[in-house]
């Protein structure tokens, strides 16, 4: 029994660690999205996630049956109305969901999108209160500070990021109107 609290705690950081790991992977992947892709036109989202999952397909199906057949974790055959029901989420849940986030990224930031994707847990929480047929959530005090605040970082985000572009709009209108200056300039010294 205490050995069994030690294997459940150990458990648990693994589990924390790498969702750590996860999320800074996750981090990058935007940060590079956005870095490689400056806009919507230079890359075919579709065709890139299709070529994503293909070569992601080829890579981690032969660690799959390197996991059943050492027994790391065993597979079972799933059945074809659970595998339609699969098949379903796959394409509306997360096809559909990512290229919905990379064109957000692409047009936005991978911080605001990012911050954006956490308020999915306060708005989860607030429509399993909302519907009837659901257990009714314990919403305590500390759920609403931490949703709140969720809700206010996704807020300031927005609008430091609504100020940047102001900014880089600014600046890029200045730029044009120096280069107008220069251009009339050019022009007058080529009349004398």
């Amino acid at each position: 029994t205490e050995n069994d609290g030690a294997s459940e705690t150990d458990s648990s950081i693994k589990g924390d660690l790498l969702a750590l790991l996860g999320a800074i992977l996750f981090g990058c992947y935007s940060v590079l999205l956005k870095r490689l892709v400056p806009d919507e036109e230079s890359v075919n989202m579709p065709m890139f996630f299709g070529f994503l999952g293909v070569i992601n397909g080829v890579a981690c199906i032969p660690l799959l049956l390197l996991f059943h057949y050492t027994g790391l974790e065993t597979f079972d055959p799933v059945p074809l109305k659970v595998l339609a029901f699969l098949s379903l989420n796959g394409l509306l849940g997360t096809v559909l969901s990512d290229l919905l986030w990379a064109r957000a990224v692409v047009l936005t930031s991978p911080l605001t999108v990012n911050v954006g994707m956490s308020l999915t847990i306060p708005l989860s929480f607030l429509a399993d209160s909302l519907n009837p047929q659901s257990k009714q959530p314990n919403m305590n005090w500390q759920y609403l500070l931490g949703a709140g605040l969720v809700l206010c970082s996704f807020v300031g985000v927005n609008a430091q990021t609504v100020e940047e572009a102001a900014e880089a709009e600014s600046r890029r209108a200045s730029m044009e109107g120096g280069d107008m200056e220069g251009e009339t300039l050019e022009v007058s010294m080529v009349a004398l």
